[in-house]
């Protein structure tokens, strides 16, 4: 559809449609006739897109008026515009304050299993003060992304069967106020200012660890500790967000060289981290989010077909190694990281899991409720793994760990969910160019392979339901450039002209 707007027009109008934009329509040759508001491009933004779009044609995309992909003889801008970016030209939180507001927030949720409640309560604040403001949009985007708040909805109210109904209605409501967090992030702040923050919070936190592990205990503990988080695992994977940001930053933003090594420097840092995490999960993660990033370039490149030459390499070769080995290789490699056969009790965990499912099939024990002081189970788990705070333990299997918590209808509701955002990301880095603003897909991608040994997405008060929305907000976005809504921009005024 392609829509004709002339930002020069938007102060005329008859006397009637004083409080309206004026709009203008054309028909295109084998295409209908639309209008959009003129003054969605004032003459500043028209004069900054197209000024940025011809000096960096590769990087102009991300920005809300400079996606101009060709000029007519008219001298007319034809800008490829899609939902992400109408939103962002509607108006979304930005600016200093914001950041820092963003900043202590996500410094918080880092921060929680160490400091509990306070640091809950700085997670959530900035948010209760930025949603306030705009309460009738947020509505929108609520009922907009009803999907995610399925799972949390159905957590809460699992308070009604739970054999520990005070304790899953009271996480059941942390857990939703997480996701609406998520929600906001997604729908209210600029992009850049959600993952820079998130970025700064999680390098603050893990350095912060640093110091803190080497000072109690020396530097020969950064391998296996845990820093200023609640395990070790969530140090890695914390660690793997850090890494696949500083990759993004070093690939794919335009910076001088000092930022550049700012970036390579980040890289190290994040490695570090990853080293010092001792988690094989999360390092399997980060390598097939690697190969998936590899598969995506070949499809984008060479068409779909181009990925059967690769899939040998990437998965099948492996398999007939493994399984020529016996299992040889694959215990090995779990020797490396400290490991036995049992990924560590892993197998253990979840033959008590798969007998609970069996016990309550359908609608499961309610949310959380098997991890409670005095639960037999529960107890024996944790005398089994040393765990005496009794606090921070699961199945580390997220199917399972739901199946056992929500049942088979609780599980259902979880994987279509999950199916329904890694297929709209799929989408979305298939049919675009990756940038800086698409790393939030590879994170979504790490936790999606995470879930196996861990649990990621359903719980409260962790990073990885904050950016299952963010991917999820970006759903429109993954059309193919042939189906996005394109908008003609007649000639801007002479205040406008940007200079030959």
């Amino acid at each position: 559809m392609i829509l004709n707007a002339n930002p020069s027009s938007a102060a005329k109008g008859t006397s009637g449609d004083a409080a309206k934009p004026a709009t203008t329509a054309t028909k295109p040759a084998g295409g209908k006739i639309a209008s959009v508001p003129s003054n969605i491009l004032g003459a500043e933004e028209y004069r900054r897109g197209v000024a940025e779009a011809k000096a960096h044609p590769e990087d102009h995309h991300d920005h809300p008026a400079g996606r101009t992909a060709q000029h007519d003889g008219h001298g007319k801008a034809l800008l490829l515009v899609n939902e992400w970016e109408r939103e962002k030209a509607a108006g979304r939180y930005s600016g200093r304050i914001v950041w820092c507001m963003c900043f202590a927030s996500f410094l918080g949720l880092q921060l929680n299993e160490r400091f509990g409640t306070p640091a809950a309560a700085l997670f959530l604040a900035p948010w209760v003060f930025l949603i306030l403001f705009r309460i009738p949009r947020m509505a929108e985007f609520v009922l907009a992304d009803w999907l995610v708040l399925l799972s949390p909805c159905f957590a809460t109210l699992s308070a009604l069967w739970s054999s520990e109904p005070p304790w899953s209605m009271r996480i059941g409501v942390e857990y939703m106020a997480t996701v609406v967090v998520g929600i906001a992030a997604a729908r209210l702040v600029d992009r850049r200012i959600v993952l820079t923050s998130m970025l700064a919070a999680l390098v603050l936190v893990m350095i912060g660890s640093f110091a803190v592990t080497i000072k109690s205990l020396g530097i020969h503990a950064i391998h296996g500790m845990t820093g200023l988080y609640g395990s070790k695992n969530q140090f890695a994977s914390n660690s793997a967000l850090i890494l696949i940001c500083a990759v993004y930053l070093v690939i794919y933003v335009r910076a001088t060289i000092i930022q550049k090594l700012f970036g390579f420097g980040l890289v190290g840092l994040a490695l570090l981290g990853v080293y010092g995490g001792h988690s094989a999960g999360t390092i399997v993660s980060i390598a097939a989010v690697a190969m998936t990033a590899v598969a995506l370039r070949i499809m984008r490149n060479y068409g779909k077909a181009a990925i059967l030459l690769i899939m040998p390499f990437l998965f099948i070769i492996p398999f007939f190694f493994i399984l020529a080995d016996t299992g040889e290789l694959f215990g090995n490699f779990l020797q490396f990281f400290g490991k036995d056969k049992t990924l560590t009790g892993r197998t253990d965990l979840w033959g008590t899991a798969f007998h609970e499912i069996g016990q309550r099939l359908l609608l499961g024990k309610g949310y959380g409720a098997f991890w409670r002081i005095g639960n037999p189970e529960a107890e024996k788990l944790w005398a089994l793994f040393h765990i005496d705070t009794r606090v921070g333990f699961n199945f580390h299997n997220e199917y399972l760990n739901t199946a056992v918590d929500l049942g088979i209808l609780g599980l259902l509701i979880n994987v279509t969910l999950l199916v329904c955002v890694a297929t709209r990301s799929f989408q979305l880095r298939l049919n675009q160019p990756e940038t800086q603003l698409t790393a939030v897909h590879s994170m979504f991608l790490f936790f999606l392979y995470l879930t196996s040994v861990e649990q990621e997405f359903f719980y409260t008060f962790l990073l990885s339901p904050v950016i299952l929305c963010l991917a999820w907000a970006d759903r429109g976005t993954g059309r193919k450039p042939d189906q996005q809504v394109t908008r003609v921009v007649s000639r801007p005024p002479a205040s406008a002209k940007t200079p030959p």
